[in-house]
């Protein structure tokens, strides 16, 4: 009789339990809420790289991870560097670089690219055709690292030029640089970026009561910085009408951050919620916390990589000590990582 109770518990338990995870299914997929699972790698998307625009020359990374010094290949560009010591172009800014007009040996195993390939390269200033002219070696604090190389034509030279002229007394400090990246892909399906970004009082409104939950330290000047805070906002077409932003609010404490990414619609309603809003307290400020607060995502832009009328997301994924680019999709109501680049840091 005991025996029997027994696994009658256990099967009632063990329905008890199925029924809670189909409702707990059934409510998140209500209420849509999202977060970045960095496992969730998108596979029904093509195959894209990021890079930046650069000294009249565009370079594409097609590596998606930290420079490690003491990798066989750090090793081997170090020393192919180190070789080619007296070719190193230097910019004004103080980036430094190496051109290569072709496809040396060494160089075969870090790109899937050929001299001559017709590229298309997605810019804030419109989609270019680009050819691929060379290879190029650039260290930017990291080591060397590897890039190919496209010259930029005449039209995207012409656009450039439009585009700072019209924004000269607008552009400054980090904005520049956002205006710098490019995304690259075989097909011609790839809209423009855009990153201009949109004001929505609403939104706005939405992400700055996050300042009522900020904490903050006596010995760290004991109060809130606005230039420690970044808020961030896009129109996102879904495709169905509806005017949708996507918004990240972002502030930054010494090496640590408070968070949040989200799918807002116009009146600051949450649609989606990519990343909660989470900030450290007075003991993680204390402890500095690195673990749980030291990285954070700001949005960049959105573009159309597929021609689907649905946008991605490009986001900054920051820390202290360095960050990537990365470009996110919607697949069946879930926000996946397509690809990321640009990777710096430690």
């Amino acid at each position: 009789m005991t025996r029997s109770r027994s696994i009658f518990f256990r099967i009632l338990t063990l329905i008890l339990i199925i029924y809670l995870y189909l409702n707990v299914n059934a409510f998140s997929s209500k209420i849509k809420i999202l977060n970045f699972p960095k496992e969730a790698i998108s596979k029904s998307y093509g195959e894209y790289f990021f890079g930046f625009i650069f000294d009249n020359k565009v370079f594409i990374d097609e590596t998606h991870e930290y420079n490690d010094y003491e990798s066989p290949k750090a090793k081997t560009l170090n020393r192919i560097w180190e070789q080619n010591s007296n070719r190193i172009i230097e910019d004004e800014t103080g980036w430094h670089y190496i051109e290569f007009n072709s496809l040396i040996s060494e160089f075969q195993k870090y790109t899937s690219l050929r001299l001559n390939d017709i590229l298309y390269i997605s810019t804030i200033y419109g989609v270019f055709n680009l050819k691929l002219d060379g290879y190029a070696l650039m260290t930017r604090g990291s080591g060397a690292k590897f890039y190919d190389m496209f010259s930029v034509n005449e039209e995207l030279n012409k656009n450039m030029m439009t585009h700072y002229l019209k924004s000269f007394n607008t552009i400054q400090g980090d904005e520049e640089k956002d205006n710098n990246f490019v995304i690259l892909s075989t097909s011609s399906d790839i809209s423009e970026i855009k990153n201009d970004g949109d004001y929505n009082g609403e939104i706005d409104k939405y992400l700055k009561a996050f300042r009522k939950k900020l904490v903050f330290l006596k010995e760290n000047g004991g109060k809130f910085e606005e230039f420690s805070e970044n808020i961030k906002i896009f129109k996102f077409n879904m495709n169905s009408g509806d005017n949708i932003f996507a918004a990240s609010y972002v502030y930054k404490y010494e090496g640590i951050y408070a968070n949040a990414v989200f799918l807002l619609n116009e009146n600051g309603k949450i649609i989606n919620t990519l990343r909660e809003f989470k900030t450290p307290g007075k003991n993680d400020l204390k402890k500095y916390n690195y673990e749980k607060f030291g990285e954070y995502y700001s949005v960049l832009g959105t573009i159309d990589v597929n021609s689907d009328g649905i946008d991605e997301l490009i986001l900054y994924n920051g820390s202290y000590e360095g960050g990537s680019y990365e470009l996110w999709g919607l697949e069946d109501g879930r926000f996946n990582r397509i690809t990321n680049g640009l990777v710096e840091g430690t």
